[in-house]
């Protein structure tokens, strides 16, 4: 009789330890994938006809000009961001994509205020890359 106890613990034991052996490697097997959590971050985010008068300039004015930062009678950091000529030179200064993407070692911007959407980044970034077109 004790020999048959003996028999069915070891054998519980095995069971337990199986199934949790289990149990941790299915847990550690879990990925994420991004654009299946947050389907409209950057799939919906159309950047293939981006046009500076009606896709980045409204970002930066509504951002940027009109907190009253970065406009000619302030110009925050000696920058202002009214008009084409201004946006274009402040978007090829190599901080300024740090700093909207709120990347380590850049000041973060808007100050004080909300990260731009990951969808108004990458159309300023498509639109850099496009060349900076005024259109």
């Amino acid at each position: 009789m004790p020999h048959r106890i003996k028999y069915y613990k070891m054998k519980s034991l095995k069971t337990l330890l199986y199934l949790s052996l289990l149990i941790t490697g299915l847990s550690a097997c879990y990925y994420d994938v991004e654009e299946e959590l947050y389907p409209s971050s950057s799939s919906s985010c159309d950047t293939s006809k981006l046009s500076f008068a009606t896709h980045i300039y409204p970002i930066i004015n509504s951002r940027c000009n009109s907190s009253g930062c970065h406009n000619n009678a302030s110009s925050s950091a000696g920058l202002s961001f009214e008009g084409y000529a201004n946006v274009k030179a402040a978007i090829d200064l190599p901080k300024f994509l740090g700093s909207i993407k709120h990347e380590s070692s850049y000041s973060p911007m808007p100050k004080s205020s909300t990260k731009l959407s990951s969808c108004d980044i990458l159309k300023i970034e498509q639109w850099k890359k496009n060349g900076s077109p005024n259109n």
